[in-house]
């Protein structure tokens, strides 16, 4: 395959312009390889590790979100007066939602 650098010097000279471009007629080969598309596609693998991702940064930010006040001060409240009952079955739910 011969390539014509002549054309690409005076694309770049032109800074680019579709004109300069326009004026070099294609060969056939040449048309032909420039159809051909580029493709990418993930591995199961890796699709998998997305939506990983996914689930981990929703997690983070669900973490790291602000707290409510009234919510915190509910809390303090009840384990000042030793009314804060943690169900275990509640607990292991929560876990379990977060990890599947």
């Amino acid at each position: 395959m011969n390539i014509n650098t002549n054309v690409y010097k005076q694309y770049v000279k032109s800074g680019g312009s579709k004109r300069c471009h326009n004026r070099y007629s294609y060969s056939a080969a040449e048309t032909a390889v420039a159809a051909k598309k580029d493709s990418f596609s993930l591995s199961s693998e890796a699709s998998m590790f997305k939506e990983c991702g996914k689930v981990i940064r929703a997690s983070v930010s669900e973490i790291t979100a602000p707290a409510d006040d009234s919510r915190i001060n509910s809390l303090k409240q009840q384990i000042r007066n030793g009314t804060y009952n943690v169900s275990s079955e509640q607990l292991a739910s929560a876990i379990l939602d977060r990890v599947v």
